[in-house]
């Protein structure tokens, strides 16, 4: 049996500012960067999974 990992999407100035965009595509803004290389350090480490 398999492993489901969920995450959601780093943050963006949309999303920290209330901004609701539900069809188009809003680049991570610095701290949403750094949220989406923790997670992929994170699942890294479990050793399961290849990045």
């Amino acid at each position: 049996m398999g492993i489901l990992y969920l995450a959601r999407h780093g943050q963006t100035d949309h999303n920290l500012n209330e901004i609701y965009m539900g069809q188009r595509d809003i680049e991570l803004n610095e701290t949403g960067r750094k949220q989406a290389r923790k997670l992929g350090r994170e699942l890294r480490d479990k050793g399961n999974i290849r990045l």
